[in-house]
């Protein structure tokens, strides 16, 4: 009788931790007390082999977007090493030419030319200048007019190669701010699937035999799930975007570009802003998927007026990394990278130090 009595001690020890106290006001942090009406048990789910299969999942697929984001980075290089070269040798062709054109419009006078054909060449202040103004003489030989029609499109492609150059290497430096991110979220879930495999490993049949011991007492309806809070309702389309992500808690992966398609929602695979995108598409509103078009969405409230189905925003391996939905009471939903959906406390740890106090209000 006794062992079975610490064993329930153990066990509702292990329910209340997992699921906290409540906070009365938020007093410390100042944040405002917005709870939920229906906030959703927390689960904590023995690890299993399900779920043990659920990461490894996310570990293989985010594996395979590194590799291929990782390709492309370097194709990326060499497509700006060439444009490089080929901009170094457009300017050097169109600086010959060039010259040799001036060289034939000072020969082309001294044979009694028209002046105003020199006054052309050697008076215009940049190739753009020069085309137009010797397009203007009618005296320009047909040679002279094939040089400048070939110096007017090495300009042309010379301006569209910068252009291109430009274009290449911001999207390089996307690249790898992506990169960096992956590799972070890798090693995340390798690290989580190591935890989970030790965790059951330890602890399986220790539970196992306190579910036994305990499986004819029932555990107090108040810890059991956070939904006896006393709570002030959310209506409407909102509510339906806080719930939206319940069903996924505890059953969900972090994938980096996961949740924008059928096969991934399925499988509960959401990175964060696919899983913000998704959640409020649930409810009708479409809006960005991205967390550079998500901080631009609706309209920027103050970190005081915070409400439950505004966005919260975090700088994680950059400005505005993360995203989430704030759910009331401290808390919001996401998909965050060792966990899959789950909801987080916004008022300290991890969350409170990458929180940039960016709220919108969709």
């Amino acid at each position: 009788m006794n062992l079975i009595r610490f064993m329930f001690i153990m066990l509702s020890s292990i329910v209340f931790l997992a699921i906290g106290t409540i906070p009365k006001a938020f007093a410390d942090t100042e944040l405002p007390y917005h709870p939920t009406e229906d906030l959703p048990p927390i689960v904590q789910n023995t690890p299993n082999d399900f779920s043990l299969k659920k990461v490894n999942q996310s570990i293989q697929k985010n594996k395979k977007e590194l590799e291929e984001a990782n390709l492309q980075a370097k194709t990326t290089k060499s497509q700006v090493k060439k444009l490089k070269k080929k901009i170094l040798q457009l300017k050097d062709s169109m600086k010959k030419r060039n010259k040799v054109l001036k060289e034939r419009a000072k020969a082309y006078q001294q044979n009694g030319g028209n002046l105003q054909y020199l006054d052309v060449l050697l008076g215009s202040t940049n190739i753009k200048d020069f085309v137009e103004r010797a397009g203007a003489v009618s005296t320009v030989v047909i040679a002279d007019k094939e040089l400048l029609n070939q110096q007017a499109e090495e300009n042309k492609e010379y301006e569209n190669k910068k252009h291109s150059l430009k274009d290449k290497l911001a999207e390089l430096d996307d690249l790898k701010a992506s990169l960096t991110n992956r590799k972070t979220e890798l090693k995340a879930q390798r690290e989580q699937y190591k935890k989970l495999a030790e965790i059951q490993k330890a602890t399986s049949k220790k539970l196992a035999q306190i579910h036994k011991a305990t499986s004819k007492k029932p555990i107090p309806k108040s810890m059991k799930t956070l939904e006896n809070f006393q709570t002030a309702p959310v209506k409407g389309s909102i509510q339906t975007v806080i719930k939206a992500g319940y069903k996924y808690i505890g059953n969900s992966v972090y994938i980096f570009g996961g949740g924008r398609n059928a096969s991934d929602i399925a499988n509960g695979w959401f990175d964060c802003s696919g899983f913000v995108h998704w959640a409020f598409g649930q409810a009708g509103i479409e809006i960005g998927s991205s967390t550079d078009s998500l901080k631009n969405e609706g309209k920027q409230v103050p970190f005081d007026e915070i409400q439950p189905g505004d966005l919260v925003f975090f700088d994680t391996y950059k400005k505005d990394g993360h995203v989430g939905i704030y759910i009331g009471n401290g808390k919001f939903i996401g998909s965050q990278n060792n966990t899959g959906v789950a909801i987080e406390d916004l008022s300290k740890g991890y969350w409170k130090q990458t929180f940039n106090g960016r709220v919108v209000r969709i």
